[in-house]
């Protein structure tokens, strides 16, 4: 499940009663017409965030990344997407963690799943 800020489904409840009964009071609105309010935009909020940053689970859907793209790894890390390098002898993987530090070539891009996508580079 999504953490979903409370104050974006709280706003998102009241747009759905504004369209649905126009000039309504929300405060005057029963708790429980409210509450399903809610319930339906948490529901699409939640859908929202899901297709718009989907979990990766293989190595193959990372490789077909563009080069600038972000992800964010179970574990909290996060790891944006560069050309493969080379420095100081070492072969470096393509994912760069938010600390600075490379994916090194004797660990595999598939130590960063599941892994969430945050942002998406330009191809």
């Amino acid at each position: 499940m999504n953490a979903i800020p409370e104050a974006a489904v709280e706003a998102a409840a009241q747009v759905l009663q504004e369209h649905r009964w126009p000039g309504r009071d929300w405060a005057r609105t029963r708790d429980g017409v409210r509450d399903g309010f809610r319930s339906t935009s948490r529901a699409a909020l939640e859908a929202a965030w899901d297709h718009q940053h989907p979990v990766f689970t293989t190595v193959e859907e990372l490789d077909d990344l563009p080069v600038g793209s972000v992800v964010l790894t179970q574990g909290g890390r996060s790891f944006q997407k560069y050309e493969p390098r080379t420095l100081g002898g070492y072969t470096f993987h393509s994912w760069m963690c938010s600390d600075g530090g490379f994916v090194r070539a004797g660990y595999q891009p598939s130590s960063l799943l599941p892994a969430r996508v945050l942002w998406r580079g330009e191809a």
